[in-house]
């Protein structure tokens, strides 16, 4: 149950570190398009809801019945994820690390204060779903949950404890501006600046991390 939490936790994180998502919602709620971001996390929660629900259980449906039964499979499959994942970084890194930070809105965003509440709802749940890294840490998840043993209610706990950790980032700025109005501007300016500038440290950052800690656990396993 322990392994589970520990595997899972890194996860969901990675995903709530989804730099496009939280520029976009922040813009949303910096200029004043606050209904359009509530769409925006609504789309959000049911894209991962659909996704993470479909592969829980598949997950389910691969977990060995006994309690101590193994997958053979499982360790080399880890092992050859993490590598792929590893490589992936390094190589990015590498064709990336001379490149001046960016400082404008990514193009796909230019326009995104001018959505309404259909278009922000689709753009969110295309960007919980159609996206490299989640959905390599959301397969990452169905594995955790096929090498541990559990109850379904337990596991049911965990789908939804994953889908609101992996969404609170998106959540927050929401209610931040719904919470102090006006006020939230200068803040959510800067929340958004800098997560221009770093979008790309923090999502190979953590994609490196859990990269190495397949790796680890395929190894030991």
């Amino acid at each position: 149950m322990l392994d589970l939490i520990l595997d899972s936790l890194p996860l969901a994180l990675g995903i709530s570190l989804s730099p496009l998502a939280i520029v976009a919602v922040v813009v949303l709620v910096g200029q004043g398009n606050r209904r359009g971001a509530a769409w925006f996390l609504a789309g959000w929660l049911a894209g991962l809801t659909v996704l993470t629900t479909l592969i829980a259980l598949f997950g389910e449906s691969m977990r060995p019945q006994e309690r101590n039964a193994v997958r053979p499979w499982l360790a080399p499959l880890e092992i050859v994820v993490g590598v792929a994942v590893v490589v992936w970084v390094v190589a990015t890194f590498l064709r990336k690390r001379n490149a001046p930070p960016p400082s404008e809105l990514p193009r796909v965003l230019q326009s995104v204060d001018k959505l309404g509440p259909a278009q922000s709802f689709g753009m969110a749940t295309l960007m919980a779903g159609v996206n490299a890294k989640n959905l390599t840490f959301l397969l990452l998840f169905g594995l955790a949950l096929v090498s541990s043993s559990r109850p379904f209610v337990l596991t049911v706990a965990f789908v939804v404890s994953f889908i609101v950790i992996a969404s609170v980032t998106i959540a927050v700025p929401v209610f931040y501006a719904l919470i102090r109005g006006d006020a939230a501007e200068p803040t959510l300016e800067k929340w958004r600046a800098w997560m221009i500038a770093h979008q790309s440290s923090i999502m190979h950052g953590f994609l490196g991390v859990v990269g190495l800690a397949l790796i680890w656990r395929g190894v030991t396993a």
